[in-house]
């Protein structure tokens, strides 16, 4: 076997099989499109880009109150690429973000020859890729991806990581609501005191990525990410087979927030759900389509040649595979609990005392009742429920007619 291939081979047995995040250093993709600085690859998008659709940013003020910046609260701010780097990434009162833009939104200039199988996935399967350019402070709320494993390559400037194991008793909720994201309530952006934070500060895990370096984050991990500087990174979710029973816990969900806001008006919408997702609204005829399929391929196992199998290794197996890898790959370490209390005590620098935002007059039950409803293991017992339901009433018979 190829030396190359080997390695490929080896990495992403690495990646399906790890329980806890690995790290790559100046890992060698060789993605002919980043072949250049950042600001030429600004220029190239920038002349690339249709004249009519300029890139839209998000901006926040760096200085903000004890709850996170969700995406309801930002603004819009629309300008080109080579002025974001110019002008907007050395604002000092406000950060600013072309976050989370799939592949299909970037020229094809910027992004040729980006491919994963150097991590040893086929080109077929692995096709969306997500871009995330940003200044300084620019951050995602602490959450965890139901669907995938994440690769992250970071191709310009320097991100930091806070990551926690599925089992960290943060508090999941789903308001803002956005289809395969749990968030949780607690703010590491600018926190008034280390207070709620004792729930996590055992469990946590730190990384700085820098320029060539790439990120694994296994399935269902936490995670809070901020740009320490200007900054680009790309990633992907690795599709796995065992997606598709948290595919089946995010219809129900679905179904519950949108049934919810179907009498709602749209000010009481843009609180709830976030703002990618005001588009998405789903007809419950169509949603019970695509449940119905799900159930099918669950109990069929049908399509899992699309997706790949999860942790098939045991932790023994794994570390030795991290062994043959010598310098290649590394295990993130625990974060001492005195390290994590000094990370956020001078987060709480950025805190002041802010008014009260905008509720979009919801009373707060509402939310609460939304968040108890929807709550990871709340739905887990729905969907158990659901499922011994169709068995029993012999609808699986209809559904696979």
């Amino acid at each position: 076997m190829d030396q190359q291939i080997e390695k490929s081979v080896l990495f992403r047995q690495l990646i399906l099989n790890t329980r806890k995040p690995l790290v790559f250093r100046k890992f060698p993709t060789n993605w002919k499109c980043f072949d250049c600085s950042i600001e030429d690859w600004c220029k190239r998008f920038d002349a690339n880009q249709s004249k009519e659709h300029s890139p839209e940013f998000e901006k926040m003020p760096t200085k903000f109150g004890d709850i996170p910046q969700w995406e309801r609260f930002r603004s819009k701010l629309t300008t080109t690429f080579t002025n974001f780097l110019e002008k907007y990434s050395k604002d000092e009162e406000n950060w600013s973000a072309f976050y989370y833009e799939p592949n299909t939104q970037i020229p094809i200039e910027c992004r040729y020859d980006i491919d994963f199988s150097c991590f040893g996935f086929s080109k077929d399967k692995i096709n969306d890729t997500s871009f995330w350019l940003s200044s300084k402070g620019a951050n995602t709320p602490c959450h965890y991806d139901t669907y995938g494993c994440n690769i992250v390559v970071q191709v310009y400037g320097r991100k930091h990581w806070l990551l926690f194991p599925p089992d960290t008793k943060l508090t999941p909720i789903r308001v803002p609501y956005e289809e395969s994201s749990v968030y949780c309530s607690e703010n590491f952006y600018s926190p008034k005191n280390l207070d709620r934070f004792s729930i996590a500060r055992e469990n946590a895990f730190e990384c700085i990525l820098t320029e060539g370096d790439v990120l694994i984050v296994p399935r269902n991990w936490w995670h809070y990410v901020e740009s320490l500087e200007t900054s680009l990174s790309v990633n992907t979710w690795i599709p796995l087979k065992i997606d598709i029973d948290a595919q089946i816990d995010e219809c129900i969900v679905k179904y519950i927030v949108e049934s919810t806001l179907s009498q709602e008006c749209e000010e009481k919408k843009r609180y709830i759900l976030n703002p990618n997702q005001l588009q998405l609204i789903t007809s419950s005829d169509e949603l019970f389509d695509i449940l119905q399929i799900l159930v099918k391929n669950k109990s069929t196992e049908d399509q899992t040649d699309e997706k790949y199998s999860y942790q098939y290794l045991s932790e023994k197996e794994v570390n030795k595979l991290i062994e043959k890898c010598h310098n290649d790959v590394s295990v993130l370490p625990l974060l001492s609990p005195e390290k994590f209390d000094s990370i956020l005590r001078d987060r709480t620098k950025r805190y002041v005392d802010m008014e009260p935002l905008h509720k979009a007059d919801i009373h707060s039950m509402h939310e609460a009742l939304l968040n108890a409803i929807c709550h990871p293991n709340m739905i887990n017992n729905i969907k158990e429920e659901f499922l011994r339901n169709i068995e029993k009433n012999c609808m699986i018979r209809y559904i696979y007619s």
